[in-house]
């Protein structure tokens, strides 16, 4: 399974928990790991159900 649909939540939680401390700097970080850790799943994902 692709770590988007269960292991990305520890991704949101630290960008939620950079927020939530005021921490912008963290916060933007969080979020570009989280979207690019997201992205590469989907893409995995997409390679495994086209190409098998």
């Amino acid at each position: 399974m692709p770590r988007s649909c269960g292991g990305s939540g520890e991704g949101a939680r630290r960008h939620v928990r950079a927020i939530r401390e005021g921490d912008p700097e963290a916060a933007a970080e969080a979020a570009m790991v989280h979207l690019d850790n997201t992205l590469d799943d989907y893409r995995r994902e997409i390679q495994r159900r086209v190409f098998g």
